[in-house]
């Protein structure tokens, strides 16, 4: 939660300090949305990680990476064909906007999913620990 809310306050500052022209809040709040970052990657690590058995994990870490660097990579691309056309910006300002909307949008559905009660694991899901099965390599 903390994460998300730093990214996007983060985000926001950087946006703010755009359009005053300051180097000092661009810096401070380009630093705020990085934390936030780390922060939220490093909650979404420790969420999946408990889903995976340990002998899972290394795929689990690699379709993770992968698709966090598709995530993070081809806005960026996107934003580089976008910024001759758009200006770089207004190009920024969509970015960052969305990267904003995105995070507040984490922090609602994390806070609406801790408010509902969780339903009881069914036993054909779980083991009889009440951790989910591994899958057979049969």
């Amino acid at each position: 939660m903390l994460g998300s809310t730093a990214l996007a306050l983060g985000s926001l500052g950087t946006l703010t300090a755009l359009g005053l022209h300051s180097l000092t809040l661009f810096f401070a709040t380009t630093a705020l949305a990085g934390l936030g970052f780390g922060a939220a990657f490093l909650g979404t690590l420790n969420t999946v990680m408990p889903l995976a058995e340990p002998s899972e994990r290394a795929e689990l870490f690699a379709a993770l990476y992968v698709v966090s660097y598709l995530a993070m990579s081809l806005p960026a691309v996107a934003a580089g064909f976008a910024a001759p056309h758009l200006g770089l910006l207004h190009t920024a300002v969509i970015y960052g906007s969305t990267v904003a909307a995105l995070a507040l949008a984490s922090l609602v559905l994390t806070l609406t999913r801790r408010q509902s009660p969780q339903p009881p694991a069914t036993p054909a899901a779980t083991g009889t620990s009440g951790k989910p099965r591994s899958r057979s390599n049969s």
